[in-house]
């Protein structure tokens, strides 16, 4: 956001004149040739008494001093330079401005469009209208959706099982530590080759395995579960999904050594283990308003049923049924929608500060020899109102501000919901940019009427195309996504549109902001502000050679000319004394 401070006097407090010999900013490459001249000049005078035909003398007799000549034909050279200086300084700034609403803009994203992060804002699971409590949470956890009835529910049932195979092997005292030698026959090197639900699977060991590395390695490669307990001293192999449907098989794979064969028929019982059929879970609920349980079947143990998730960890009693609350959480909600609306309005207020400030005429940026005479405060100070107005008015920063404006204001298709349903609203007054008023009161009543219809119209998700981004879409089909998107969706697609670090726009290009001032981190700054740097920094080297060739020049020139004067001089002299000489006799 803007760190301009717009309330600096309007009046120059530090009105310093410029000179010929002033240099922008800290760059004093050049500087030396101003100091050499005076110096020059010093010099010549403190030798004029010798008698000798010094620079001074002779520059007295001919009429004009050297040093004095080139310093006045290099005043234009040194004011040129720093203009393109002052013009470098002001892009630079230019692209720090930008920079910084590219920040506020992706920090902004982080919070709310990350999904790692806790104030994550594009699911409707993000605002939950109601709280799910069950008096067992080790045997039941649970979660209301917004289509859920407050009330309270019960649960009890058997829960759904994985096809298995499980066996307590011969051997007793064994840990997941020991050497899985122990298990294969004492092949101390070698690979276990199965099949597991038709996949060969291979885990190649040492003679540093234990038995909890190949555990773990072949869990890893077969994508089912084995293990070995040293509680109960019990082998297992269990599928990934439960029900009735999931099933499991073992073997030992075509080809595979005797390793393998003991390994199974020492750990599991045979060379070829039998698994025990999946189980689908049987659960009896009774919700709000009835008075009997009704059964499901499930295959999972993690299952949704008219807005109430269940996930249950173990069997249920029906002697002792888990009884799961389900109250208004309309509150929670609303203080969550009000902190991204009030992060929001933080964001929005630093870009309309930035593009309705005005810029002070008065002040230019400053040179060298004027920062020389300043104070840090009164440099940094004065560099605050130099670069105020930088970006006012600027189309792209202008066109954000509409962009975001509109997600609020354009109907979010199939919700029935406006912006004022939300209670949400923007001022009348262009000044305030796309800053968001909240009514509370309107959002809480609009919540507590339907909540699944004000959190659609937040964070719900094209259906046509729900996947694909702005960037691989036609204009039609953007429309058509953006119709049918919530509004923190949209946010979302217009962060990007601005300010992507990713090559994901059309051509590769990355948001539009981005492309226009790059990053800090960017190896090579290819940027239009960035090339724009690259072609003054450019200009300014080339022009400091010809400074550099001018000076040359001019003292080459001055010094030749001096010199034809002091032999005139002296000739004049000669035929002075002649002609006195001559008029004495």
């Amino acid at each position: 956001m803007s760190n301009i401070n717009s309330t600096a006097a309007s009046t120059n407090p530090y009105l310093i004149s410029y000179s010929g010999s002033d240099i922008i900013g800290s760059d004093t490459t050049l500087s030396s040739s101003v100091t050499s001249s005076s110096t020059n000049s010093s010099s010549s005078s403190s030798t004029s008494s010798s008698g000798s035909y010094s620079q001074s003398l002779v520059s007295s007799m001919s009429g004009f001093d050297v040093s004095s000549m080139v310093s006045e034909m290099m005043t234009s050279d040194y004011t040129k330079l720093n203009q393109l200086l002052a013009t470098q300084q002001k892009t630079q700034w230019t692209q720090d401005r930008y920079r910084s609403e590219i920040t506020n803009l992706n920090s902004f994203s982080s919070s709310y469009f990350d999904p790692t992060s806790s104030d994550y804002a594009l699911s409707a699971n993000s605002f939950l209208a109601y709280i799910a409590t069950p008096t067992d949470a080790t045997s039941v956890t649970s979660t209301a959706l917004n289509t859920a009835t407050p009330g309270n529910y019960s649960i009890y049932g058997t829960k759904a099982t994985a096809a298995s195979i499980t066996n307590t092997p011969a051997a007793s005292g064994l840990t997941n530590s020991a050497l899985f030698s122990t298990l294969n026959g004492g092949q101390t090197s070698g690979t276990i080759a199965l099949t597991v639900n038709g996949k060969n699977v291979n885990y190649n060991y040492t003679s540093a395995s234990t038995i909890g590395d190949v555990m773990n390695g072949l869990s890893n490669a077969s994508g089912v579960k084995f293990s070995y307990s040293e509680l109960t001293n019990t082998f297992s192999v269990n599928s990934s999904s439960t029900g009735s449907s999931s099933s499991l098989t073992v073997a030992a794979a075509s080809g595979s050594d005797s390793a393998t064969s003991s390994f199974l028929t020492n750990a599991y019982g045979s060379a070829t283990p039998t698994a025990t059929a999946g189980t689908d879970g049987t659960f009896y609920i009774k919700e709000p308003g009835q008075s009997s349980y009704t059964k499901v079947n499930e295959s999972s143990n993690n299952f949704t049923i008219d807005g109430v998730n269940y996930n249950v960890a173990s069997d249920i009693s029906a002697s002792s049924p888990v009884t799961i609350n389900v109250a208004s959480n309309i509150s929670g909600v609303v203080s969550k929608i009000q902190g991204i609306v009030d992060a929001y309005n933080n964001l929005t207020t630093g870009i309309n500060s930035t593009l309705s400030e005005k810029t002070d005429y008065n002040y230019k940026p400053l040179t060298y020899a004027q920062e020389s005479k300043m104070t840090s405060a009164q440099i940094t100070a004065w560099n605050t109102k130099v670069q105020q107005g930088d970006l006012s008015g600027d189309d792209e920063l202008t066109n954000l501000q509409s962009d975001m404006r509109a997600a609020f204001y354009n109907i979010v298709s199939g919700t029935g919901l406006t912006m004022a349903d939300l209670g949400l609203s923007t001022s009348n007054d262009e000044t305030q940019g796309a800053k968001l008023t909240l009514d509370v009161s309107k959002l809480t009543a609009t919540l507590q009427k339907n909540p699944s219809a004000v959190i659609n119209t937040l964070t719900q998700t094209s259906t046509t195309y729900p996947t694909q981004t702005q960037a691989n879409l036609t204009s039609a089909q953007y429309q058509t996504k953006y119709n049918e998107e919530g509004i923190f969706q949209r946010l979302n697609d217009i962060v990007d549109k601005y300010a992507s670090t990713l090559h994901d726009q059309p051509n590769g290009a990355r948001g539009l902001l981005v492309e226009k001032a790059g990053l800090a981190s960017d190896a090579t700054d290819q940027s239009t502000l960035g090339k724009t740097l690259k072609q003054q920094t450019d200009a300014v080297t080339n022009f400091k050679t010809q400074i550099t060739n001018d000076k040359t020049m001019y003292t080459t020139k001055y010094t030749a000319l001096q010199t034809a004067l002091s032999q005139l001089s002296s000739q004049q002299s000669y035929l002075s004394s002649m002609l006195s000489s001559s008029s004495s006799n």
